[in-house]
């Protein structure tokens, strides 16, 4: 295939909350896909955003939200790694 691993993060804030049983930071593993519940705020900063993806240095940025073709996926990933 085109890839020997992924790795996702799925934002999970709206299902974390009084409650529920999920814990965060939670683990799914199949094959060669990993996944990652993580609690998610809205109100975080860009700034934070561009600090986690320094951080965590991804090969690969696939973008989700507000992704309305390739030019507009470009430019996300751009800002993200300026």
């Amino acid at each position: 295939g085109r890839f020997s691993l992924i790795v996702a993060f799925s934002p999970t804030g709206w299902t974390f909350g009084k409650g529920k049983k999920k814990s965060p930071g939670r683990r799914w593993q199949q094959g060669t896909i990993i996944r990652y519940e993580v609690p998610y705020s809205e109100h975080c900063s860009f700034t934070e955003l561009r600090e986690f993806v320094k951080f965590i240095a991804p090969t690969n940025i696939i973008p989700s939200v507000n992704n309305h073709g390739a030019e507009s996926s470009s430019t996300m990933v751009s800002l993200l790694l300026s």
